[in-house]
């Protein structure tokens, strides 16, 4: 028979109210920061989107330029980029907002994203039409989609004749 009372509670464990440090290497041992060295929100999230090596670019893109971006990045002809964004979109409803969201995150060809252009204040005329096409893309806001055509027409229309500057 054993004459050694049993402790209640293991000792090992800190007693209440005590601060506890959590183990190095479990993801604690650095705070989250958002920003990157240069202070830019968002910055390791869009430096990895822009090490895709996918450029939207200004020559040779019908719309938005994801099909031809993407097209050129893995050497495929646009069009064929295109006919899979429309087969998304006809089986399974995929294809716009995937287009949507290239829009939304893939960089031009001077590194600027739309969607990190937002985080600091900037909203561009292209953010609004993806955003307009990404809204489209549910049910619930269907009619969205002639809006977001429409955007597309008037942001072209207004960078085909810029004011003239002082």
């Amino acid at each position: 028979m054993n004459t050694t009372p049993a402790q209640p509670f293991p000792t090992d464990q800190p007693s209440w109210g005590t601060p506890t440090t959590p183990p190095a290497g479990h993801g604690h041992d650095r705070p989250a920061d958002p920003t990157g060295p240069d202070g830019r929100p968002g910055a390791r999230f869009f430096d990895a989107v822009r090490s895709l090596g996918i450029v939207r670019p200004d020559q040779g893109r019908w719309a938005a330029g994801v099909a031809a971006g993407i097209g050129r990045r893995y050497h495929l002809d646009p069009t064929v980029v295109r006919l899979a964004f429309a087969a998304l979109t006809l089986f399974g409803g995929l294809g716009v907002a995937l287009y949507a969201l290239g829009w939304l995150f893939l960089p031009h060809p001077d590194t600027r994203i739309h969607a990190q252009q937002v985080l600091t204040g900037t909203v561009t005329p292209g953010f609004i039409g993806a955003a307009l096409l990404l809204l489209s893309t549910t049910h619930a806001h269907g009619p969205l989609l002639p809006l977001a055509v429409i955007a597309l027409i008037i942001y072209k229309l207004h960078n085909r004749h810029p004011y003239p500057t002082a």
